[in-house]
């Protein structure tokens, strides 16, 4: 499906950081028993200090030319690549001023690591309609105790390829 303009195919940020929302999204209302409500936030969502929470921001990197799509057909060629790293921010309030973690900040570490790699899947046409990821690689792991907030918070770190989809180039720019 073309993109009504060029504009909106270059908004990466404005495409990849509601995908990645609604990936984690479902990835947490499949889990069962139900866990209590977590929420997701991007960086163009108004600021929240509810916890449990997951914060997510993308910023965009490099190009690369002549990159072959990964696991298609031929493999399918796509003129540039693009990389990005997504910054996934786990905020969680510690039990009872207690020194150590709450475990649903570990449950939560492993969701996103689900969420984003591939056997999550989760990425398609619906949540992402203009770009195809190539490929999601983990990068880091950032545990951080607040104790003046009595808050743990976590920094996830994914690295990004990824390019637009052949069909979502407008017909003129």
């Amino acid at each position: 499906m073309p993109a009504p303009s060029i504009f909106d195919v270059l908004d990466f940020e404005g495409l990849l950081e509601p995908a990645c929302k609604s990936v984690l999204q479902t990835v947490i209302a499949g889990i069962s028993p139900a866990l209590p409500a977590i929420q997701v936030n991007v960086s163009r969502d108004s600021d929240t200090s509810e916890t449990p929470r997951y914060d997510l921001m993308f910023a965009s990197g490099e190009e690369i030319p002549q990159y072959g799509a990964i696991g298609q057909a031929d493999p399918r060629q796509v003129a540039v690549a693009y990389t990005g790293v997504l910054t996934a921010l786990i905020v969680t309030t510690r039990p009872n001023d207690n020194a150590r973690m709450d475990p649903l900040h570990s449950l939560m570490t492993a969701i996103a690591r689900y969420a984003f790699s591939a056997q999550a899947k989760g990425f398609n046409e619906t949540n992402l309609p203009y770009l195809q990821i190539l490929q999601i690689v983990s990068i880091d792991y950032r545990p951080q105790l607040q104790e003046n907030k009595e808050q743990d918070i976590s920094e996830l770190r994914f690295a990004f390829k990824f390019a637009v989809r052949n069909d979502a180039w407008p017909p003129t720019p």
